[in-house]
Parts: C-alpha cells; sequence; structure tokens
C-alpha cells in the first residue's frame, strides 16, 4: 500500500471534516435547550439517518434483485432490534467524549456565515435522508 497523495489526503480529510461537522452542530444544537441530552440527540438523529438510508439501499435491491423480504410478520420485531442495535453500536463505536469536545473546539470559532451555511448542510442532510427515503419508496412500490 502506498502513502496517500496529497489530493488524497485533502479528499480524506474534508469527509471525515464534513462528518465531525455534522455531529458538531447536532451536539451544539442540543447543548441550547434545557434538560436536554445533547449525546443521546446525536446517536438517535445518526442513527435514524443511516437507518433510513441502508433501507433505502435494501428496497432498492428488494425490488430489483428479489432479496429476502424483512417485512413479513415474523420478521417486523428484528426491524426495530435492528434499529436499536444500531443505537448502540453508533455509541460505543462513534461516541467518544474527548473526540466530540475536539469537533466542538475545532469549528466553535466559524462566523455566522459559515454557522448559517453549516446548518443549511445539516438540515438538508437529514432532511434530504428521509425525503431520499420516502422518494425511493414511492418511486419503487407506488
Amino acid at each position: 500500500m502506498g502513502r496517500l497523495g496529497k489530493t488524497d489526503r485533502l479528499k480524506t480529510l474534508n469527509k471525515n471534516m464534513s462528518y465531525r461537522y455534522i455531529i458538531y452542530k447536532l451536539f451544539k444544537w442540543g447543548l441550547k435547550r434545557k434538560n436536554d441530552t445533547p449525546v443521546f440527540n446525536v446517536i438517535v438523529t445518526m442513527a435514524i439517518v443511516h437507518f433510513l438510508q441502508i433501507l433505502t439501499i435494501y428496497h432498492i435491491l428488494l425490488k430489483y434483485f428479489g432479496i429476502y423480504n424483512i417485512y413479513t410478520s415474523n420478521n417486523a420485531v428484528w426491524v426495530a432490534v435492528f434499529f436499536i442495535l444500531l443505537m448502540i453500536l453508533y455509541y460505543f463505536v462513534v461516541y467518544d467524549k474527548s473526540r466530540w469536545e475536539g469537533y466542538i473546539n475545532e469549528f466553535t470559532n466559524e462566523d455566522k456565515g459559515a454557522s448559517s451555511r453549516g446548518t443549511i448542510y445539516v438540515l438538508t442532510y437529514i432532511i434530504g435522508s428521509i425525503v431520499m427515503f420516502f422518494m425511493v419508496m414511492m418511486l419503487l412500490f407506488g
């Protein structure tokens, strides 16, 4: 394996930075509300987004390749169990208090314009993932 070139390193950094920024924004929004648990909010929000993204891919595979249908009456509970396991996995794999504090420190000094653009970016990612799921459902099965 060779070393990453400068362009490849920048692409990797930007991908990671986008994900760190999403976590930062969600965490920051949770800190603004009293009696709230920002870590839980981030984990649930990201688990829902990733769950819908996984389901979107699953429905495409189900429609075009006829893979196993998880929506039978016996498997409906397993879909919910999978979501809960996804949240638990997300907590243990992604959450690290010191790393998330680093995300806050990394983006704290952004100006108002960057913050507004970032808010639009994060909301587009979250809402776009949800809309994409329902659009794929309507296009494939509607």
